[in-house]
């Protein structure tokens, strides 16, 4: 057996994950974790199904096969506790997402983030001791930190916990100027799909507070009325994936959705609204495929203030229940669908490709690597 480029994308995956969840391909498709292709590298004992059946991990022989390719592994000695396992699976939901919208996921220093379309998951982020604010690191929740173009990405996978918002926004600043004063800084929720995301951010205990006294932790949906940045919510999905894609690598898409959307019936903004994509006639529009919450709230602020009886919102079907959800009790809104087939249509150049499977080789001569 020679292995191919998959083969090597999928070791090097499940050694930075340290455990993939077995579903993985059926959110997520690639050929990276096809179910056969990790069938086929379980039977080569490079990957095994732990004990527990909750997630895949890379092997002793696999992890020989990655340091012999220069690829250093370090292997856990046991499997983690139920609830640390918990955290390894959301990251590498998180890390899934971002390899399927186009980022470079294998790093392992700070100094990594200075290349655009770059993820760093907050275990490499803790590791590197070269890090200034490495003490913080230890005390917030965020799963890793991505550098596209324009923006900087902090990442979170949201659950029925807390989060750090003060040590979350110090860190992340710093981080930030460091890497690029240029960029624009957002937040990025991510969760299994829209839905949940939206159930767990408006549910009874979305406002709980903490029990620790002294401590800065709040419910995710505190912080996401905190902050002043961009805050995405994204479905880790083939779907979330363009999504993530386009709001990374699209300045102006916004506009064009409503543009495309409304045709004939577009009218621009009002010069105060820059939280707003349009006008349909007297009635706000607002481009809801990104899921930009922060300016969701925005645009809202704007509405009531002006006495706007309701906001005309587009979307992907699969993000208008979440959308219901949410507006619920902050504004009467129009919800109108669009779906993925055209945005992908409109928009080419957000284009989510798989990885091209070639034998892998290594060494100036490109040596084929072949399966002992």
């Amino acid at each position: 057996m020679i292995y191919d480029s998959a083969d090597i994308a999928l070791l090097r995956f499940a050694a930075a994950a340290k455990n993939i969840p077995p579903d993985l391909q059926y959110h997520l498709s690639s050929r990276v974790w096809d179910r056969e292709h990790i069938h086929t590298l379980c039977a080569q004992k490079l990957l095994a199904e732990n004990r527990n059946h909750l997630s895949i991990s890379l092997t002793p022989k696999g992890a020989a096969l990655l340091n012999h390719l220069g690829w250093p592994v370090t292997l856990d000695a046991k499997q983690p506790a139920r609830n640390k396992l918990e955290r390894r699976l959301q990251s590498a939901w998180i890390a899934a997402l971002f390899y399927r919208a186009g980022f470079d996921v294998f790093n392992n220093k700070v100094s990594n983030l200075a290349l655009p379309e770059t993820y760093l998951p907050a275990n490499a982020l803790r590791r590197d001791t070269t890090a200034a604010a490495t003490r913080v690191f230890a005390g917030v929740r965020y799963m890793g930190i991505a550098h596209s173009t324009e923006k900087m990405l902090l990442a979170h996978y949201v659950d029925g916990g807390h989060m750090y918002i003060t040590s979350e926004m110090r860190m992340f600043n710093t981080m930030t100027m460091a890497v690029s004063s240029a960029c624009i800084p957002a937040v990025v929720y991510c969760g299994l799909c829209y839905d949940n995301l939206a159930k767990l951010l408006t549910g009874a205990s979305a406002f709980t507070p903490t029990k620790r006294r002294g401590s800065d932790a709040v419910t995710y949906r505190v912080g996401a009325e905190r902050t002043q940045y961009p805050l995405f919510l994204v479905e880790t999905t083939n779907t979330g994936a363009f999504q993530l894609a386009l709001i990374t690598r699209v300045r102006d898409y916004r506009q064009r959705v409503a543009e495309y959307a409304l045709q004939g019936d577009f009218l621009p903004p009002p010069d105060d609204a820059p939280a707003l994509d349009a006008m349909l006639g007297l009635t706000p529009f607002l481009t809801c495929v990104d899921m930009d919450i922060t300016r969701i709230r925005q645009a809202v602020r704007y509405a009531k203030a002006c006495g706007f009886p309701t906001i005309a919102v587009v979307a992907l079907p699969c993000q208008l229940n979440a959308l219901a959800l949410w507006f619920a009790d902050l504004y009467p809104i129009e919800l109108y669908a669009i779906e993925q087939s055209e945005l992908e249509r409109l928009f080419p150049e957000v284009i989510i490709r798989d990885i091209s499977i070639s034998p892998y080789t290594m060494g100036e001569g490109e040596h084929y690597v072949v399966a002992e």
